[in-house]
């Protein structure tokens, strides 16, 4: 399960207080700051709230400039109760155990290089794979459906798309983020475009309207279809062991649960999550997909372990490792084999184990 589902749901609940508050004047953007507490404490991506709050800010002040006039603009005092709301919502965030520093938290996570040189999430995105093209159809969609609109573009707008595809540009996982925050957008400029080809008059406008909620539903109910669908297949056991065996070094734990050799363990940082599943507590990991928690420096110092760089031997020699689980046919892997403290105890297609001849105390 990804913690970051729970900033996807509240990303959404704020992005619907701010454009109800934008439209209708709706007074449930006093919740923001409760929203942040809770977010805060459950999830660091809650500063997404704060750039989602900076959007409407900015992007109503421009309205006001530039005389918009085409959607709901916010005067002066409702832009201020915006940023004292964001005020209020900054400094409940200091209400969890981790206090001030959580305010910080964000800012340290970005700035780990780890992330960013080796993790495939936080790099730009590959758009040689096919997973990134509705990325990129929809942003060219929104594109071309706000030039076609035949309308001035609204500056919220044009800062939430503007915001979420530059994110999105800068790392792959920031485009769902993407594909939730841009949809108001999307549907709004959309249907102004399309709207230039339809039929005129009352008769046409109520059978389009009929159509059009006909057309709502199916697309609701084939979103829901979808869902159930995508949901059911993990909730098979046979499913998730199948894909346990596939892709998880499944053989290699067993194989550790059974003969119990000395640790403590050295493991694969992509592995990390799973050993803990399945090995703790016997086996605390050496490393796992928290970076954040590891900091830069010493996700470096396993990077130059797995990669046998200068003094590989003296880092597990100094973290009183007895044990290694790593991927087979990798450089530590080679490296390991032609080590004499070293013996091979176990190997796969996928996996490897090692442990120390000789035990340290």
């Amino acid at each position: 399960a990804r913690p970051q589902m729970v900033s996807f749901l509240l990303a959404g609940l704020l992005l619907l207080l701010l454009e109800r508050y934008k439209r209708t004047g709706w007074r449930g953007i006093y919740a923001m700051p409760l929203v942040t507490l809770l977010w805060a404490n459950v999830h660091g991506g809650y500063a997404i709230a704060f750039m989602l709050l900076a959007a409407y800010v900015v992007g109503e002040t421009f309205n006001l400039l530039t005389g918009h006039q085409d959607d709901p603009v916010l005067t002066w005092q409702p832009i201020g109760t915006l940023i004292g709301v964001g005020v209020a919502s900054f400094a409940v965030v200091v209400i969890n155990p981790h206090t001030w520093q959580m305010w910080l938290y964000p800012f340290r996570t970005v700035g780990i290089g780890v992330l960013r040189d080796y993790i495939q999430e936080w790099r730009s995105p590959d758009f040689h794979q096919p997973m990134t093209w509705p990325f990129v159809a929809m942003l060219l969609l929104t594109l071309a459906a706000i030039a076609r609109a035949g309308r001035r573009a609204d500056w919220t707008d044009l800062a939430l798309v503007g915001m979420w595809a530059a994110w999105s540009l800068f790392a792959g996982r920031n485009i769902g983020l993407f594909g939730l925050l841009t949809i108001p957008a999307l549907a709004r400029y959309a249907d102004a475009a399309w709207g230039h080809y339809l039929p005129t008059g009352s008769v046409a406008s109520l059978s389009q309207k009929r159509v059009f909620s006909l057309i709502n539903w199916l697309l609701l109910a084939l979103v829901v279809l979808a869902a159930l669908v995508k949901i059911a297949m993990p909730l098979s056991p046979q499913a998730n062991l199948q894909a346990e065996e596939k892709s998880l070094p499944a053989g290699a734990v067993r194989f550790i649960q059974a003969e119990k050799p000395a640790g403590p363990l050295f493991n694969s940082y992509n592995w990390g999550g799973y050993v803990i599943f399945k090995l703790w507590p016997e086996y605390p990991v050496y490393i796992d997909g928290r970076t954040d928690l590891y900091d830069d420096a010493f996700i470096r110092r396993y990077l130059n372990v797995v990669v046998a760089g200068d003094g590989w031997q003296k880092t597990l020699d100094d973290d009183g490792i007895n044990l290694v689980l790593i991927e087979s046919s990798g450089t530590l892997d080679k490296f390991l084999r032609v080590d004499l403290a070293w013996a091979e105890i176990y190997r796969d297609k996928m996996a490897v184990v090692f442990a120390r001849k000789t035990p340290l105390p």
